[in-house]
């Protein structure tokens, strides 16, 4: 008997090759991804950005109010009280007759320098140049003192004209009471205006500005109040006033 084998085939294995992007499909992927990247640009990443514009407003608005805390706490004017009894504002007749002047701002808005010892001449730390005079807040005694831009000097000349508001100081100057902490407020300016305000003058002496002879001719309850606006400037993120007035008393 004859044994005949029959080999059974063995299943051929088979080999896949992995298949990647077509031209079309890398080029759809792109498209997505461009239209993707434009609404974030346009969408997502400003409002990013707009989300720190409440934070700003809540440090300026801090900021105006420290100011005007430490300006109101001074008097109205140099010439108010002027015999120290508290008896005589400045644009009253004093005890010798004599109608007592406040002060009078020149055609620029800048208060006149009422004394040496109020102000510190600043020198360039690099250079030792004098670059300019700040005030000095524990010494300076009425409003218009504080007249000017406060923060770092150079951002004050940028945004700020020297001859209406000449540099007072630093922010942290003011605040802080030294300079020990300087750079707090980074790209941060502070400028305060002060002046007499027209609004609040009898009728038919509205002005911007009270000359010597107006205030010498008239009655003393005529004497005008002072509005102070402090106005903080944080760059991009806006610029936001205070108002407040100081009354002769």
């Amino acid at each position: 008997m004859t044994a005949r084998f029959n080999p059974v085939p063995c299943s051929s294995s088979r080999i896949t090759a992995s298949r990647g992007f077509t031209l079309i499909e890398s080029i759809i992927a792109i498209v997505i991804l461009a239209i993707a990247m434009v609404t974030l640009t346009s969408f997502l990443f400003p409002q990013a950005e707009r989300s720190a514009t409440p934070y700003y407003q809540a440090r300026a608005a801090a900021i105006a109010n420290a100011f005007l805390n430490e300006i109101l706490a001074r008097q109205f004017d140099e010439f108010s009280d002027p015999h120290g009894d508290s008896r005589v504002r400045c644009g009253e007749i004093d005890k010798d007759g004599q109608r007592v002047i406040c002060s009078q701002p020149a055609e620029n808005g800048v208060w006149p320098k009422d004394h040496a010892m109020e102000y510190f001449e600043y020198r360039d730390p690099m250079s030792d140049h004098a670059l300019g005079y700040g005030l000095v807040p524990m010494v300076a005694n009425d409003v218009d003192d504080f007249h000017g831009c406060w923060g770092d000097l150079a951002l004050c000349q940028q945004r700020d004209d020297a001859h209406r508001y000449p540099w007072r100081g630093f922010i942290e100057t003011l605040l802080d009471g030294d300079n020990s902490r300087l750079g707090t407020y980074k790209n941060m300016t502070v400028t305060v205006d002060v002046r007499y305000d027209a609004g609040l003058q009898p009728v038919g002496k509205a002005s911007t500005s009270i000359s010597a002879s107006t205030l010498q001719s008239a009655p003393s309850q005529s004497v005008p109040h002072k509005r102070v606006t402090v106005t903080v400037n944080t760059g991009r993120y806006g610029q936001y006033a205070v108002v407040a007035y100081r009354s002769n008393y």
